[in-house]
């Protein structure tokens, strides 16, 4: 799904995870809800109270983390996973 296209009413059903690094983050905060800020491997035991049928919807600076973390979460049994391409520098340059 284009990030241009992600909207706060589909946080009713899902949630929003934030792949960047703290520093990407902190060079551009983008306001919307966050579960995770800056996201390691280490922490995705973190998952596994999230049940498995809710849609996540990932994003990144450029792209190439958050399909790595779409990829994990889908082999971990996550049905529902959302690439937000694009990431936050489409999202941040309005295109």
């Amino acid at each position: 799904m284009p990030i241009t296209d992600f909207n706060q009413e589909l946080l009713i059903k899902g949630f929003l995870v934030d792949v960047r690094t703290p520093e990407e983050f902190g060079a551009g905060i983008w306001r919307m809800p966050k579960m995770l800020i800056g996201m390691s491997l280490i922490l995705w035991n973190i998952f596994s109270a999230v049940d498995k049928d809710k849609t996540i919807y990932v994003y990144c600076k450029m792209g190439g983390r958050s399909l790595k973390a779409q990829e994990k979460l889908k082999s971990m049994g996550y049905k529902h996973v959302v690439n937000l391409e694009g990431a936050m520098m489409r999202f941040k340059n309005g295109n």
